[in-house]
């Protein structure tokens, strides 16, 4: 396992900032601007996925020196280089208000999932008679949530309450086949997409409650497949094919979003970022106001959101060519 490694300059965490172009239409009459955050030397960024919206981030960097992925998160823009879990390729998911980060590591082919608590890596147990796991996501009070892999090569839904240390739970399956896990809110309320073989072969968005009632299924009230991406202050929020949409987490929806294609990241209170077919990404307010424009078209391919804060500001990875780079960003309407 690597050294901890923290970029402690305040002068280098600050790296640049570039003003959005915005509507003049945008009621709250603000610009977006970005400000790009240090990446640490010898480091490049890979991937950057969730966060405890609070300004905490997990993402994957690239060990320049060990030639291997490792894990890092963001704390008010200072990134701390978290290794690599017992020595392996890591990748980290998510990570919660108490600074604990959870991922995965590689062993061969197998995924193991892992959390880190304090700089070191812990690896999570796997249910009885399964082979591989990963975690996608946890809450303020240590609930994790994550994938286990069968023998059949498919994959199920688990979540390693806090409550219960050294266990997994097994959610049910409503359709047999494979899981993509979406989140895990305050609650403990799980949602995921599931490919399955009834009613279609397609993806359908579940919400596993936290109280253990069964699934249930949030659909947009046609064939089209659902891609969940988000559960959080009492919602869930995807897209189809066509739109996206705001769940209540009784299956009933609440917003139906015009156009919103990937509906990527969600805040408590309901505000939505979201890709729309120009490529432009948009905030889109919770009580229904006119859609901000975060980045302008063609820029989804360029600008990949991860998580939004509940005081409004958005973390992203930038990439450019030419030469290529990554980095991670934050963007605020000031």
């Amino acid at each position: 396992m690597l050294g901890k490694i923290t970029v402690m300059s305040a002068a280098a965490v600050l790296v640049g900032t570039a003003v959005l172009s915005a509507p003049a239409a945008q009621a709250a009459g603000c610009t977006w601007a970005e400000t790009t955050l240090a990446t640490p030397p010898g480091y490049l960024v890979q991937s950057l996925d969730s966060g405890d919206g609070a300004g905490s981030i997990a993402g994957t960097v690239w060990d320049q020196t060990a030639y291997k992925s490792v894990g890092a998160i963001w704390q008010n823009g200072i990134a701390t280089v978290l290794g690599a879990a017992f020595g392996q390729q890591t990748e980290l998911a998510d990570v919660n208000r108490a600074g604990v980060a959870v991922g995965f590591y590689y062993e061969g082919s197998l995924r193991h999932a892992v959390r880190s608590v304090n700089g070191a890596y812990e690896r999570l147990p796997d249910p009885p008679g399964y082979r591989g796991s990963a975690a996608f996501g946890i809450n303020d009070r240590g609930d994790i949530m994550g994938m286990v892999g069968t023998s059949d090569f498919l994959s199920r839904t688990v979540v390693w309450p806090a409550d219960a240390p050294g266990t997994v739970k097994v959610l049910p399956v409503p359709l047999q086949r494979l899981d993509n896990v979406a989140d895990i809110d305050e609650q403990g309320n799980v949602g995921a997409s599931v490919y399955g073989t009834t009613p279609a072969v397609n993806w359908q968005g579940y919400v596993w409650p936290a109280d253990g009632g069964p699934a249930v299924h949030l659909t947009p009230g046609s064939e089209d497949p659902v891609y969940l991406h988000a559960v959080r202050g009492g919602r869930a929020a995807g897209n189809d094919y066509q739109n996206g949409y705001v769940w209540n987490l009784d299956g009933t929806i609440a917003r139906t979003l015009p156009g919103a294609q990937n509906v990527t990241v969600m805040d408590s209170a309901g505000a939505v970022v979201a890709t729309f077919d120009d490529g432009s990404i948009k905030l889109l307010p919770a009580d229904g106001g006119e859609a901000q424009v975060v980045a302008g078209p063609n820029t989804w391919d360029s600008l990949r959101v991860a998580d939004i804060t509940d005081d409004g500001d958005i973390y992203g990875l930038r990439s450019t060519e030419s030469p290529y780079s990554t980095a991670v960003v934050k963007a605020q309407c000031r």
